[in-house]
């Protein structure tokens, strides 16, 4: 039995569609303002998806479709972070405008320029935005960073002397091979080229690229700077193999 599609037709189907991605919404907000993701939190997602599917636009899939590789790296983490978060409302945000091209047809592009500003400029106002220090004071989580690495050098017998606003480590000869500053000291943490002999740098080479940097700086005896997201593990394994 086909059925008509007719006027009737079309009233019933807008009304589907209306509520089917209503319940879309509520979702995907549900998601956002989560603390933490389990997998039963992913397959609710991936089947709300899967219905969607049954009615939804070319446009709201194709966002829908990154939406749900966002959230599903996010449950991977167990949490959202603010960046992912900010990302995720913004794909919501071009979820709108789709959804109101396909329910309503008539949309502009000019006035979906504007919709999409106006509420990218709502995500960035309500976005927290990061604290600004005073001075010389650290943060907690620098700190607590800090003294990660001098237990790791501690364990690995390294040996360090305190400076201004960081630490330098020596090697077996007690000459001074690595300053690893906090970042309020406006100083790059970096490994000191001049202080090691050849077979120092022959060991520094061979981490080169975990180093982000090139051989022939070491060569040359420039300072090699720490890369940011460098793991302390990793870092207290380079400064041992110089040692």
């Amino acid at each position: 039995m086909k059925f008509s599609k007719g006027k009737e037709f079309n009233i019933k189907f807008t009304e589907v569609k209306i509520d089917l991605y209503s319940r879309l919404m509520d979702g995907m907000e549900k998601m956002i303002l989560s603390e933490s993701f389990s997998r039963d939190d992913a397959v609710n997602m991936l089947v709300l998806s899967r219905k969607t599917a049954f009615i939804a636009s070319i446009g709201v899939l194709d966002i829908l479709n990154e939406f749900t590789g966002k959230f599903a790296a996010a449950v991977q983490d167990g949490k959202l972070n603010e960046e992912a978060k900010k990302s995720m409302m913004v794909l919501l945000g071009k979820l709108t405008v789709e959804i109101r091209k396909d329910v309503l047809m008539e949309i502009s592009s000019e006035e979906e320029e504007h919709l999409l500003k106006t509420m990218e400029k709502e995500i960035e106002a309500i976005s927290p935005k990061p604290q600004k220090r005073s001075g010389s004071v650290m943060s907690a989580e620098e700190r607590e960073a800090l003294k990660k690495i001098l237990k790791l050098l501690k364990k690995n017998e390294i040996n360090w002397n305190k400076i201004k606003m960081g630490y330098s480590v020596k090697d077996k000869e007690d000459r001074s091979i690595a300053h690893i500053y906090a970042s309020v000291a406006n100083r790059p943490s970096s490994i000191l080229t001049k202080s090691l002999s050849d077979d120092q740098q022959k060991a520094l080479i061979k981490h080169i690229k975990e180093l982000d940097s090139q051989a022939k700086l070491v060569k040359e005896g420039k300072n090699i700077p720490l890369p940011d997201g460098i793991e302390p593990e990793v870092l207290c394994g380079i400064l041992k193999d110089i040692q």
